[in-house]
């Protein structure tokens, strides 16, 4: 075992962690897939613009507001009064005592409720597109796909007339 002991392999294992690198190529193509229903949410209806305006008026209104409210005394007080004020928890730590500060307070709130009223509308929006296309405009899409084609070989028509054929006989023997 002591024999063992001085073969230096430790040299094999620092190699063997670059295979970890590959873990993690494979890691980010699988997380790929589920990065883009979320990209396509944040850009339906302007919810990516939203939340960008709303993180820079996170960290512009802060500033004006350490200078006029006498409870707010530093920058890191104004951001944590500004993302309360913004997600409407409100927790009363610190309040806007000035006419001012209490304008900006209503801008936050107001950004706020806009936020969760367009994540809420996107996400309608993103489900209601997602769902299958009328039986009508399926057809349509299918005749129009049919139509880009620039041939159709005799066997293709042929199996096209079988399936039509069998899809008629089976909506007759199901009825209305």
């Amino acid at each position: 075992f002591e024999l063992i002991a001085l073969i230096p392999l430790n040299e094999i294992f620092r190699a063997a962690r670059f295979v970890r690198i590959f873990r993690l190529i494979r890691l980010l193509g699988i997380a790929s897939r589920f990065f883009k229903p979320v990209y396509v949410l944040f850009k339906t209806n302007g919810l990516d613009k939203l939340l960008i305006f709303t993180l820079i008026m996170l960290f512009l209104i802060p500033i004006p507001v350490v200078y006029i409210e006498p409870d707010i005394n530093t920058f890191g007080n104004g951001i944590w009064w500004a993302i309360v004020t913004t997600t409407t928890v409100g927790y009363g730590d610190y309040t806007p005592v000035t006419g001012l500060g209490r304008i900006l307070a209503v801008v936050l709130m107001l950004l706020g409720i806009g936020i969760i009223g367009t994540f809420t509308s996107a996400v309608s929006t993103y489900f209601r597109n997602s769902r299958k296309l009328p039986h009508d405009q399926q057809v349509m899409e299918i005749i129009r796909k049919i139509e880009d084609m620039d041939s159709i070989t005799a066997d293709e028509a042929e199996l096209i007339q079988l399936h039509m054929k069998r899809k008629n006989r089976s909506s007759r023997e199901e009825g209305p």
